[in-house]
C-alpha cells in the first residue's frame, strides 16, 4: 500500500506535540488525533 503522505504526517504529529509541551503524552495525543482524521478520509471522486 502507497502511503506518500507518511512523512509529512509524521512531521505534523510530532510539531503538534512539541506544541503541546512535547514528551510521550503529547506524541501518543496528537497520533491519535491523526490516526482518527485519517479514519475518515475520503478520498475525492475524480472529475469527469
Amino acid at each position: 500500500m502507497a502511503r506518500p503522505a507518511a512523512p509529512l504526517t509524521a512531521f505534523l504529529v510530532g510539531y503538534a506535540a512539541a506544541q503541546a509541551g512535547g514528551g510521550p503524552q503529547a506524541v501518543a495525543e496528537a497520533n491519535r488525533k491523526a490516526a482518527k482524521l485519517a479514519v475518515g478520509w475520503k478520498p475525492e471522486e475524480p472529475e469527469q
